[in-house]
């Protein structure tokens, strides 16, 4: 409910005080002075609703306020008749309309009166406009098509419900950055806490502080545009992000099993809660933020794969020059798609997004020059992944790509032809384990995929997710 000054409304809440009550009447007069004005006021002010208007707005102050936005709101929508104005109203018409429902000082039959009241209101004013907005088309010689309120009740109520969920949305989008910034915040001041506590530092903290300085450098701590993937996950406006409950329900188990690890005198019970504690770091939402998140930007960052990715992207402009004029080169990182399933996490394509030989309409056209998984993993499964990957291009040609500001992109996805082959990477956080099963399939295959370990341990990357996680879970 919004909070209005007092100098805007000031009404007297003692329900026998006569100055209050003359001065609830000279307020309800002074704003509601004839429906020719577009002020709020039933031709039938006086008697017998005028006890309970003065019950309504003497019930508190944010009636009285609610009371006054609907004036004001209506006195706009006469004067400007947009859509604008209209969603305003809508508003304070919704506004007004829970506040009487829930005003336990006002009788029922007085709530009843008054939601008759504002039905009635609502039509006679939309019907008056309706008029006003036939004689201004008429006068300007167009014969535009009137508002289409009238008298329709339901369409109003339709109207008015649909105008308070887009406002419920975009409050719910104000809320969520909020939350985003609550958790920068704690975040960047418990950082700030670890690099001036000197030598009293514990092992753990160490880690983290020199994770975070690795993660800062190479993203760089000035990219607002960067870090805000990272605050909008934990916030709840970024794609798949979690519930501030569930990311509290994540660190309350965590924080149980730590206790119980500290506490416990029996070595086999240690080891069980610590199997448990590092089995935690694989939940899903730990496990999104260090890999979809921190590791994807990592290795977006990172100097020395630039530098690779760079001189590759020089060769596929020559590739591409080969194949056509109408060919290009497109570097896409981020979320690609094939058949609908998750695909790679960076690519360099060869596009050709114009067909002359076929309709306009067509997908453009895509081949694979370049394809990099990024893995934050203690058993690395870009092996599989690889190889499955390969099977999928050759049965699936939707390749999407998705986008967080804009729509996604399809291309259709053209098969490597014989002597063909699509450069592949993994990058993977140090200490990640090959399995050896999947490197012997590999070898087996006769599949080159080549290998980099990016300079941030699996360890750096749990424990600069887990730091994220609590500070959300300790704001929000």
């Amino acid at each position: 409910m919004v909070s209005w000054p007092d100098s805007v409304v000031k009404i007297s809440p003692a329900p026998k005080d006569r100055a209050a009550t003359a001065q609830a009447i000279q307020v309800l007069e002074s704003m509601f002075h004839g429906l020719e004005s577009g002020n709020f006021r039933s031709t039938r002010i006086g008697d017998p609703l005028l006890p309970a208007f003065t019950a309504f707005v003497r019930s508190s102050k944010s009636a009285a306020a609610a009371w006054h936005g609907l004036s004001n709101a209506a006195t706009c929508h006469w004067k400007r008749m947009d859509k604008v104005s209209e969603f305003a109203l809508k508003t304070q018409f919704s506004k007004v309309n829970r506040l009487i429902e829930t005003a336990t000082s006002v009788s029922p039959a007085d709530r009843k009166v008054l939601l008759a009241e504002l039905d009635q209101y609502s039509v006679s004013l939309s019907r008056v406009m309706d008029e006003e907005a036939a004689a201004a088309a008429k006068a300007k010689g167009a014969r535009a098509r009137p508002r289409t309120a009238g008298a329709d009740i339901a369409d109003i109520n339709q109207r008015t419900a649909e105008a308070l969920l887009d406002m419920q949305r975009k409050l719910g989008a104000g809320a969520a950055q909020q939350n985003a910034a609550l958790v920068q915040r704690a975040f960047m001041g418990r950082m700030r806490q670890l690099e001036t506590a000197g030598m009293a530092l514990s092992g753990t903290d160490r880690i983290l502080l020199t994770a975070h300085k690795k993660f800062s450098d190479a993203v760089g701590s000035s990219r607002q545009a960067e870090w805000t993937r990272v605050w909008s996950f934990l916030g709840g406006t970024g794609k798949g992000a979690p519930t501030p409950g569930a990311i509290k329900a994540e660190i309350r188990e965590f924080d149980r099993l730590a206790e119980g690890f500290a506490k416990s005198p029996d070595p086999d019970t240690q080891i069980n809660l610590f199997k448990a504690m590092e089995a935690q770091k694989k939940s899903s939402i730990h496990s999104r933020l260090k890999g979809k998140i921190l590791g994807e930007m990592f290795a977006q960052h990172w100097d020395d794969w630039k530098f690779h990715i760079d001189a590759y992207e020089d060769l596929a402009k020559d590739a591409a020059r080969a194949l056509g004029p109408e060919w290009s080169v497109l570097k896409v990182y981020g979320d690609l798609r094939l058949g609908s399933k998750e695909y790679l996490d960076q690519a360099i394509l060869l596009v050709k997004e114009r067909l002359a030989s076929e309709r306009a309409s067509s997908v453009p056209l895509a081949k694979l020059f370049l394809g990099v998984q990024v893995k934050v993993e203690s058993v690395n499964s870009s092996l599989e992944q690889t190889l499955n990957d390969i099977v999928r291009e050759a049965a699936s040609s939707a390749l999407e790509i998705e986008r967080a500001d804009g729509p996604n992109t399809l291309f259709r996805l053209i098969p490597s032809l014989p002597g063909e082959t699509a450069h592949r990477w993994v990058l993977n956080a140090a200490e990640s384990d090959f399995p050896d099963s999947e490197l012997k399939r590999l070898i087996e295959s006769r599949v080159t995929l080549h290998q980099n370990t990016m300079p941030m341990t699996l360890e750096e990357f749990n424990l600069l997710a887990h730091a994220l996680m609590r500070a959300a879970a300790d704001v929000l």
